[in-house]
């Protein structure tokens, strides 16, 4: 997380920090918290008692997958689409970290084949 979160601070010269100077970016910001508030119904339809982080399951996966989809739709709406990439901090290091990685690739291998498909007809 450490290298991912260096690099998106030297990106393009820091430039992520000084759109937080811009109103709709700091206004945006601030509201991240109730982002995850709203979107966090998406994981909490289902019962969350039986999470282990070791062991979530594709439709778990999934969820959390939502789960970051719904916020980047909130911050693409207030208009600071670069805020997602303050969030993917934590949700690619969790993906790594899960078994959610393997789903992940699974997904991109199958669009692949799908992809490819449709370039043979």
């Amino acid at each position: 997380m450490l290298p991912d979160a260096v690099e998106l601070i030297c990106k393009n010269d820091g430039e992520i920090f000084f759109k937080l100077d811009e109103p709709k970016y700091s206004e945006c910001f601030y509201k991240m918290p109730d982002f995850y508030v709203e979107c966090v119904s998406i994981i909490n339809a289902t019962d969350t008692d039986d999470w282990d982080i070791s062991h979530l399951s594709r439709d778990q996966c999934g969820q959390l997958t939502g789960f970051r989809e719904c916020v980047k739709s909130k911050v693409d709406i207030c208009k600071a689409p670069d805020l997602i990439s303050v969030y993917d901090l934590f949700h690619n290091t969790l993906f790594r970290m899960t078994p959610c990685r393997n789903y992940e690739e699974i997904e991109q291998a199958i669009q692949v084949i799908n992809y490819n498909d449709l370039n043979a007809i």
